[in-house]
């Protein structure tokens, strides 16, 4: 406000200069106008800034004392800090009033002292001012103490006597006087009136305490009830759970029965391909086992004739056959795929490979045993004896070699199918074993789950008559406690009844009594 009033004051000044100054420089007067302007603009604005900010900072000043006071107000240490003092004006106050109690005995003790000090110093003085005559003439100084003290207590009995019969005579006139009477019976009443009403209070007190003592157990039962149904619902949550746990289980016992039959009817569909495999294998088994024997009448047909180029001829058609009925029954096996249906990897590898390798030799065979045929056309018959045994040695080795390779062939193939039969039969009984094991897990689960429902129901059914009993005790309860506060409140209207008929006989009775009477006989109905 100061920085304001200064700056008006410099506006004034400024404002009341002569005007030949600001005629001889206008420009400056103009500058200076409005650098006055801006001066008294940033005052003010700083003035308000400062109002502004005076006012948050009581504000917040304001709102930390009341936050302060009221963590004071509700923190435990509040309550310690407010017994601590109250105690220490408790012990004050006691000790103030045992300082009073010994200062009002102390004043008794010096009052009987000084009492008993001037009643010495009366016989002292008294024996001072007489003569020895008169003193031996004198009682003793005990009898005249007593005396003097007597006179002292007849004198107080005497006051006392004038002020009661003072007291009556004023009870007297108040009783005899009419105006005064007609107040004392409307305070009589009234006071009458008021303690009548103090006990319907009273009563009514009691009635309410009784209703809140009725009404908290009532709360409290149904506290117990819900908390009994809590518990029961709880438990229902915890069977509810623990028979959808069960048929969970159940469901993926189910599933897994499922999947183990369909596996068994694959092993069993599996087990019935292979055996089909195996079937056909042995079928062309048999089939090179006839024609081998063929072939073998047929060289013993041959053994008896003499003429070896015919012989000759004859052998090279009948190898021809032979490599023929090998070739055919190669591409057969290869055809039927048995062998790709080897789980081994290695072993079907080998296996494909040696039938490719005999199909191939068995071909190269073939050609090579056309060209034999080209070659015999022109054999003499000199040299067909030889050239037959050497070809025979050579035709039985190759024949050898050509059967034990494929005999080794079809034997793997055979064992591998045989192994993955026994293999197929052995995951078959196992899985029938895990199925039996299963369903024997399904009717122990099926029977747990009977046995949760029957415990559930018999739970049910025990609450349910549990509850039923409750109820009939409570309904009892109730009707026992409703008749007892009709009996009461009959009991309580009929004592209410009996003791205004009381007040209003003894209220007769006081009305026609004196003053003194009619008092005692008030505080006698009051401490009724």
């Amino acid at each position: 406000m100061e920085k304001q009033r200064k700056c008006a004051s410099l506006s004034e000044i400024i404002r009341h200069q002569p005007q030949a100054s600001s005629r001889s420089r206008p420009s400056t007067g103009r500058r200076h106008g409005n650098f006055e302007k801006e001066f008294i603009r940033k005052r003010e604005r700083e003035y308000n800034h400062q109002q502004q900010w005076n006012g948050q900072v009581k504000y917040y000043e304001k709102c930390k004392n009341d936050s302060d006071h009221y963590e004071c107000w509700t923190s435990p240490r509040y309550y310690e800090t407010h017994s601590k003092v109250l105690d220490e004006y408790t012990k004050k106050k006691k000790k103030e009033d045992d300082l009073i109690k010994r200062r009002e005995k102390l004043q008794k003790l010096l009052e009987e002292d000084e009492r008993s000090y001037a009643i010495e110093m009366m016989v002292r003085t008294r024996d001072k001012y007489l003569s020895p005559r008169e003193t031996k003439k004198c009682e003793s100084p005990a009898t005249s103490i007593l005396r003097e003290v007597n006179l002292g207590i007849q004198q107080l009995e005497e006051d006392r006597r004038r002020h009661e019969a003072e007291i009556k005579l004023y009870h007297q006139w108040r009783a005899n006087n009419p105006i005064v009477r007609h107040h004392e019976r409307l305070r009589t009443n009234d006071d009458v009136k008021l303690s009548w009403l103090d006990q319907q209070i009273e009563k009514r007190m009691e009635v309410e305490k009784a209703e809140e003592e009725c009404r908290k157990i009532l709360a409290e039962r149904d506290r117990l009830i819900e908390e009994e149904k809590e518990r029961e619902q709880k438990i229902k949550k915890e069977i509810e759970e623990k028979n959808r746990r069960l048929m969970e289980e159940l469901q993926k016992q189910m599933e897994e029965l499922k999947s183990k039959q369909q596996e068994a009817a694959r092993l069993d569909s599996l087990e019935i391909e292979e055996m089909q495999r195996r079937m056909q294998l042995l079928e062309l088994e048999d089939k090179q086992k006839g024609e081998v024997r063929k072939r073998m009448e047929r060289e013993t047909a041959l053994f008896n004739v003499r003429q070896y180029r015919l012989k000759l001829k004859h052998k090279a058609q009948l190898i021809d056959e032979n490599l023929q009925n090998d070739k055919r029954l190669i591409e057969e096996i290869k055809q039927s795929q048995i062998a790709e249906r080897i789980e081994d990897e290695r072993k079907r590898r080998e296996i494909i490979q040696a039938m490719d390798e005999l199909l191939k030799y068995t071909r190269e065979q073939i050609e090579l045993e056309r060209k034999k045929q080209q070659y015999l056309s022109f054999v003499f018959d000199s040299e067909a004896k030889d050239l037959y045994e050497k070809q025979e040695e050579i035709w039985n080795a190759e024949e050898a070699a050509r059967k034990q390779l494929l005999e080794d062939v079809l034997a793997s193939v055979r064992a591998q199918i045989d192994e993955k039969i026994e293999r197929n039969r052995e995951h078959r009984k196992r899985i029938l074993e895990e199925k039996d094991e299963i369903e024997e897990s399904i009717r122990r689960f099926d029977e747990e789950i009977k046995r949760l429902k029957e415990e559930e129901d018999q739970k049910t059914k025990e609450w349910k008559k549990e509850m039923d009993m409750q109820i009939k005790q409570k309904t009892l309860k109730r009707k026992e406690l409703k008749l007892l506060e009709q009996k009461r409140i009959q009991d309580e209207l009929e004592a209410t009844r009996k003791e205004e008929e009381r007040l209003m006989r003894e209220i007769a009775e006081i009305q026609k009594r004196p003053y003194n009477s009619r008092r005692s006989c008030r505080s006698n109905i009051f401490l009724r």
